[in-house]
């Protein structure tokens, strides 16, 4: 049985083209496009490739940019609840980033404290009270500064490891998709 046919319009240069009844692609011979037939309930109409080349490549770029920004949201969330696990709390105050700087003070004031408490006492009193309090000063100072360094260099890392993270989101979503690193 032959197939039948039906006529649509070129959607480039609107030439009449007669084309299989269950025809989903077509090349018009007047021009050369190259055209999608659709077909709804009440008609049937072309369109041209290039066009819906151009309108996959703009939604596949929106799609890229949104999971750019949900893995970046992502990250940004994931980041907050570690460095709030980084950070430090001295009784019931707010929390403190520790940096390397706050170590040092902490270092400088316990060096300071102990050695003038235990100098004093060596020196001048003799108490045996003020040697001993000077002494558990710079060791609990010089403690205190240890951990706050330990936990600078841990913020350190953490926040390194975020940034690069961060950095190889915006490359990804930021590169040309069609670019032949970025292709799966």
């Amino acid at each position: 049985m032959p197939q039948r046919l039906v006529t649509v319009a070129c959607n480039q240069c609107a030439a009449p083209l007669r084309v299989p009844e269950d025809a989903t692609f077509v090349t018009c011979k007047h021009c050369d496009a190259q055209l999608a037939v659709h077909q709804t309930d009440s008609a049937r109409y072309t369109e041209q490739l290039d066009e819906l080349k151009e309108q996959t490549a703009e939604l596949a770029d929106e799609v890229r940019q949104l999971k750019g920004n949900r893995e970046l949201n992502w990250l940004a969330h994931r980041w907050k609840r570690r460095r709030a696990d980084l950070g430090i709390k001295l009784g019931d105050g707010p929390r403190f980033i520790p940096t390397k700087a706050t170590a040092w003070c902490i270092a400088g004031v316990a060096v300071v404290l102990g050695a003038s408490s235990i100098l004093t006492g060596l020196l001048g009193s003799g108490s045996p009270q003020l040697i001993g309090g000077g002494a558990l000063a710079l060791c609990l100072g010089l403690g205190l500064a240890g951990y706050v360094f330990y936990k600078a260099a841990e913020y350190d890392r953490a926040y390194q490891l975020y940034r690069h993270q961060r950095r190889n989101v915006d490359r990804r979503h930021d590169a040309d998709p069609t670019t032949p690193e970025n292709l799966p």
